[in-house]
């Protein structure tokens, strides 16, 4: 349907459990409670001035074509959340100083992540093998133990700083547009490591980093990073 503009001095709407897609949403004042189903959001994101949010425990897609902009009031907290837009030049951009937190799989199928916001993984995340990167930032800050799994797919740059646990690229080919280890472990794939961007490690341990290959300008092979790699 049309895009939602919620401004309700008190109340709520409420979404259901059924499927919904919408072309943009923006929240204001009164509450929102999402569907328990999958919220396909075709357009921009607003929550900056008040209001409430519910995620109800249903899925967030980003969907569309064009350049998709979610701005929230310094953070939002979604379930399972997949960026899918329709063409490989499609953009979700998150707002300057925001972040859009995913406490369940966060999953890349299609299009561009770009920032300067960020996105931080809670949970797993999933990159299809159509994914297409972007400038953004998927940040993994919490305990415990994380997957990644790359199918072969481009992701946003990778921003590992916790304050335990381990994330695990498993076995598949996955390219990613930057590197920076501060804390915690990275297990990278045992299958290609492709690093389109800057690769930093200030502390941390990358765990058999040798496993598998990084490339970029002249394909450097990770076991010449894994030389430098600091411990905490």
């Amino acid at each position: 349907t049309a895009g939602l503009n919620i401004n309700k001095p008190s109340g709520t709407v409420d979404a259901g459990t059924t499927n919904l897609s919408i072309n943009g949403f923006t929240l204001s004042s009164g509450t929102f409670t999402s569907t328990t189903g999958v919220l396909t959001v075709r357009g921009n994101f607003t929550h900056t001035a008040g209001g409430t949010f519910n995620l109800n425990g249903g899925a967030v897609v980003v969907g569309g074509s064009g350049n998709r902009t979610w701005d929230v009031a310094g953070s939002e907290t979604f379930n399972n959340f997949t960026v899918n837009m329709t063409g490989n030049s499609d953009t979700l951009t998150v707002a300057s100083g925001d972040t859009l937190v995913v406490t369940g799989l966060l999953t890349h199928t299609n299009g561009l992540i770009n920032g300067p916001g960020t996105i931080e993984a809670q949970g797993n995340v999933s990159v299809a093998g159509t994914a297409d990167g972007g400038n953004g930032t998927i940040s993994f800050l919490v305990a415990g133990n994380q997957t990644i799994t790359g199918n072969g797919g481009l992701t946003a740059g990778l921003n590992i700083n916790k304050p335990s646990g381990t994330v695990d690229a498993g076995t598949t080919n996955l390219s990613i547009n930057g590197f920076t280890l501060s804390s915690g472990t990275f297990t990278s794939t045992t299958g290609v490591l492709t690093v389109r961007g800057n690769f930093t490690q200030q502390r941390g341990y990358a765990d058999d980093c040798c496993r598998g290959h990084a490339g970029g300008d002249g394909h450097p092979h990770v076991d010449q990073w894994h030389r430098q790699r600091r411990h905490p």
